[in-house]
């Protein structure tokens, strides 16, 4: 163990990237909702906007690629002209999930999707443990045990991903 202080060597990052992304007009988002990116529209939902494909996998791995992370904002039915909304990319968040023996830090998390083909199969505010990469939109940050029905994690959308 060394006696100087290497402390100065590390910068802890920011506690939260946001970004702005349009959203369309009459749009209904609440805060804390996970968002996706609808490339066809060119504007982000809620993931329950989307349509799952009737199979559960298929929804996460779909969610990784299209994630762009948590609602700071809300959005009302009434707001019937496009805007923006900020959304966070990387955030430490306690997100619901299903009960579970106990979550490890850096165990996966991926959307919970309920495997149906049709809009709203897709949780906005939940999450699963998954085992691939490919599904996932976060890590564990939290030692949990017992029947817990929350997880805290860190979430990370596309603007907050590493791209090399």
């Amino acid at each position: 163990m060394s006696s100087t202080f290497g402390g100065g060597r590390f910068v802890k990052p920011a506690s939260e990237r946001l970004v702005r992304y349009p959203v369309a007009g009459g749009t209904v988002i609440s805060v804390g909702d996970f968002l996706y990116w609808d490339s066809s529209n060119s504007v982000v939902k809620p993931l329950s906007a989307l349509v799952g494909s009737g199979t559960a996998a298929t929804d996460r791995a779909t969610v990784h690629d299209t994630f762009v992370g948590v609602s700071t904002q809300q959005r009302l039915a009434a707001q019937t002209t496009a805007g923006f909304i900020e959304v966070i990319t990387d955030v430490i968040y306690e997100a619901d999930c299903a009960s579970s023996s106990n979550y490890l830090p850096g165990d996966m998390v991926g959307a919970v999707s309920s495997g149906a083909a049709a809009a709203g199969a897709v949780s906005d505010q939940s999450v699963v443990e998954v085992s691939s990469a490919s599904e996932a939109i976060g890590v564990v940050v939290n030692y949990t045990s017992g029947a817990i029905t929350k997880v805290t994690c860190r979430i990370y959308g596309l603007a907050g991903r590493q791209k090399f």
